[in-house]
């Protein structure tokens, strides 16, 4: 099974960052998937995304956006997981 591919963009000093981090931390308990950090500032698509932190792609398909609900993203990742 190939596992899906989660990207957190984030920035330094973002509370709702972190809190998604936590979120992500939690899922991949019982949701396998591969994790990845991004710091936004030094991200190509910075201006793209700025405003719009906390960003997870999963695949490279944004998800979610500014706020993260943990049952929605639990969703979407079942959603990889099941292909």
């Amino acid at each position: 099974m190939v596992l899906p591919i989660v990207k957190l963009l984030t920035k330094p000093g973002c509370c709702a960052c972190d809190n998604a981090l936590f979120i992500l931390r939690r899922l991949k308990e019982h949701t396998p998937f591969q994790g990845k950090v991004v710091n936004i500032l030094k991200h190509e698509e910075y201006l793209i995304h700025k405003d719009d932190l906390p960003v997870i792609l999963v695949n490279e398909t944004v998800v979610c956006k500014q706020r993260v609900i943990e049952s929605d993203l639990r969703n979407e990742l079942l959603k990889y997981n099941q292909n």
